[in-house]
């Protein structure tokens, strides 16, 4: 069902941001379940959560990120009854080398519980290798 035609659309929207706000500032400790389920090109696997977010924080301080902007492009959501959704997030990352400017678009899904307090993250996927993309993009 379109969150279009529910009620609590804006609510469950303006959730939908927070949450991604959180999850791009790697403060999204109460944004996550215990244990997630983490899928990329890779393959599936389950990971407790400090080591996600830890994960996250790592990534954002290497080099691929240093100097670089990643700007929200755009929120999706798709309610799936009354106790999940499904929240797509999309990203422009910004990369500059060697005053050459690149821009990747990418783009992740998040399996949330709905909760009293918020949305919960139990399964995060991620479309594209974006460690991989940005080694191509310095490369090249």
């Amino acid at each position: 069902m379109s969150l279009q035609h529910n009620p609590e659309s804006n609510c469950l929207s303006e959730q939908a941001d927070q949450f991604l706000q959180a999850f791009m500032a790697s403060t999204g400790d109460s944004h996550l379940a215990d244990s997630i389920v983490v899928g990329d090109l890779a393959g599936a696997r389950i990971i407790p959560s400090a080591a996600f977010l830890a994960g996250i924080r790592e990534r954002a301080k290497s080099a691929a990120y240093q100097g670089d902007a990643l700007e929200h492009q755009g929120t999706q959501v798709i309610e799936l009854g009354p106790a999940y959704a499904l929240v797509t997030g999309s990203w422009r990352l910004t990369l500059t080398q060697d005053s050459r400017v690149t821009h990747l678009d990418l783009i992740s899904d998040f399996l949330v519980e709905r909760t009293e307090v918020g949305l919960k993250c139990l399964t995060y996927t991620a479309r594209q290798d974006i460690l991989a993309a940005s080694k191509v993009v310095a490369d090249g």
